[in-house]
C-alpha cells in the first residue's frame, strides 16, 4: 500500500532526525522517480542493484522502462567522480577487478 508506506517512510525520517543522524542508509520503495524517499536531496551514493520485470504495473513492462524509473533515485552526479570511478563500480558489480 502506497500510503502505507508513505506515512512509515515519513516516519523513518522524523526518528532520523530526533536522533541527529549523520548518516542514514535508506532503501527505496518500489523505484526511485516518485518514491517517498526520493525528497531527500543531499545523497552521498545512490545504487541500483540488479533490474527485472518487478512491479510492471507501475513501474513499466519491460527492463528499460523499469531501469528509467529506478534511476530516479540518482541525485546529481558528483563532479569529482571520474569515468575511472564509474568503471569500477561497473567492474565491482559484475564481481570483477578493476
Amino acid at each position: 500500500n502506497t500510503v502505507e508506506f508513505d506515512l512509515m517512510t515519513a516516519m523513518a525520517f522524523l526518528k532520523f532526525k530526533e536522533a541527529d543522524c549523520d548518516i542514514v542508509v535508506l532503501e527505496v520503495g518500489l523505484g526511485g522517480r516518485f518514491d517517498a524517499t526520493n525528497v531527500i536531496e543531499k545523497t552521498l551514493v545512490s545504487v541500483i542493484t540488479q533490474i527485472g520485470l518487478e512491479h510492471t504495473e507501475i513501474l513499466g513492462d519491460t527492463i528499460s522502462q523499469i531501469a528509467f524509473e529506478k534511476s530516479g533515485i540518482a541525485q546529481t552526479i558528483r563532479r569529482d567522480w571520474s569515468e575511472t570511478g564509474f568503471r569500477k563500480i561497473r567492474l565491482a558489480s559484475h564481481g570483477k577487478s578493476a
